[in-house]
């Protein structure tokens, strides 16, 4: 059993006692209502239906086949826009902000082809989205394979409905495998 202090609640059995009955809380909360609270905080759970998956870029991994750095990129502040349709670099230079390294994209999009080139010139550490894959039918695999060679982390399968435009800490750890590009993660957002 590992001991977690809380504010005010210590370390003897009542305050134990306490945490689980403030954990319980929590728990019945999410399922009420899909958002429970972390210090007046709102948390999203991100991940899709099914699971959401990460592709890690292959030059991350190291020797052993272990991705070791995506570990850093899939947490931080990311920003969250809602686009729809075809994701250009015009569309993309008036949505992003200057400053972002992680971007999910909420709505039915696909980032084109001069749309990922202008990701790779920001060098976006992760891209996440709700679809399958990050392009359209077309370009999918062209879209997806530039990222990766660029170094950008791909989210896919996100279930970003309960979650508005703006800015989260997000929380998106890929399970550490051997010989293993990608997989499923659990994918959180807290307010930031």
């Amino acid at each position: 059993m590992s001991l977690v202090k809380r504010p005010k609640i210590g370390y003897t059995k009542q305050g134990l006692a306490a945490g689980r009955i403030w954990q319980y809380r929590q728990i019945l909360e999410k399922r009420k209502t899909g958002v429970s609270r972390f210090e007046d905080r709102k948390i999203y759970d991100i991940s899709g239906e099914q699971f959401s998956a990460m592709d890690a870029p292959r030059h991350l991994m190291t020797e052993e086949g272990t991705a070791q750095t995506t570990l850093d990129r899939s947490l931080g502040i990311c920003q969250v826009a809602e686009l729809e349709g075809k994701v250009t670099r015009e569309v993309l230079e008036e949505v992003m902000e200057e400053d972002c390294e992680r971007l999910l994209i909420r709505g039915d999009a696909q980032i084109t082809r001069d749309g990922a080139d202008y990701l790779a010139e920001k060098k976006l550490v992760l891209l996440g989205v709700e679809q399958e894959t990050v392009g359209n039918e077309t370009s999918g695999n062209d879209v997806h394979q530039q990222l990766l060679k660029k170094g950008t982390v791909i989210v896919e399968n996100l279930n970003l409905e309960k979650v508005t435009s703006g800015h989260y800490f997000l929380v998106a750890a890929p399970i550490q495998k051997k010989h293993q590009y990608g997989g499923p993660i659990r994918a959180v957002l807290i307010e930031n």
